[in-house]
């Protein structure tokens, strides 16, 4: 199985924003019916380069369910859950009208409001990833087109996975950062700059870090040298 696509379709970021969509449409329609899924993981990041949002929030909790079933461990349960978050957003968006960066705001807290600590920690870590360095990744899933003028589906869904990593990226770059922190703030008591005594006899800044559901237990805090 073949789709189209050149050089040209790829030369810089103008072209890449016309091809992208036109490229996941032609995918997304030689499965429609298949009555196998081979898209698998791939299903959401295509709906979202082709705008149906909605469809992307769905079938990303799809897949993600039968993951976390058989293996419940946090850096499961957080993987590509900013990019639900961020479905949901533009689906709202699209709905309401109201502006993307207020409906962003409101699918993260009710998606925050539900992780545990742990998951949560990791989310916020791959949400604060820069968009630059989510880009740097095209150049390897970029096929060489050279002499080409058509690629092949395993190229294709490589292409586009990253494709629409690195387009959600940019469209929430910015707006984690303030929302991370007051999730940070709803969770925890943080400490900043207090003076610990090494037994050395030197003295160190560090950040104590308490879980706020534990401030009543007799644990020791976390602490970060800083």
């Amino acid at each position: 199985m073949t789709f189209s696509l050149s050089s040209t379709d790829l030369a810089d970021s103008a072209a890449m924003a016309r091809s992208m969509p036109r490229l996941a449409a032609a995918v997304l329609e030689t499965s429609r019916d298949d009555s196998r899924d081979r898209l698998g993981d791939h299903r959401f990041r295509l709906d979202l380069l082709t705008g149906t949002y909605g469809d992307a929030a769905s079938h990303l909790e799809q897949s993600r369910a039968p993951q976390i079933a058989r293996d419940p461990r946090p850096a499961v349960r957080a993987l590509h859950v900013q990019y639900g978050i961020h479905a949901r957003a533009k689906e709202a968006a699209a709905r309401t009208g109201r502006p993307y960066a207020e409906t962003f705001a409101d699918a993260f807290r009710a998606t925050f409001s539900r992780l545990d600590d742990p998951t949560s920690a990791l989310v916020a870590r791959a949400m604060l990833v820069a968009p630059s360095a989510v880009a740097n990744d095209l150049r390897w899933a970029t096929p060489d087109l050279t002499g080409r003028t058509e690629i092949v589906l395993n190229e294709a869904l490589t292409l586009l996975d990253v494709y629409s990593a690195v387009q959600a990226s940019r469209e929430f770059a910015g707006l984690p950062q303030a929302l991370i922190a007051a999730d940070e703030q709803r969770r925890y008591v943080i400490e900043p700059n207090l003076p610990v005594r090494t037994t050395d006899g030197a003295t160190v800044c560090a950040i104590v870090v308490r879980p706020r559901a534990a401030r009543r237990a007799s644990t020791p805090p976390s602490r970060r040298r800083s």
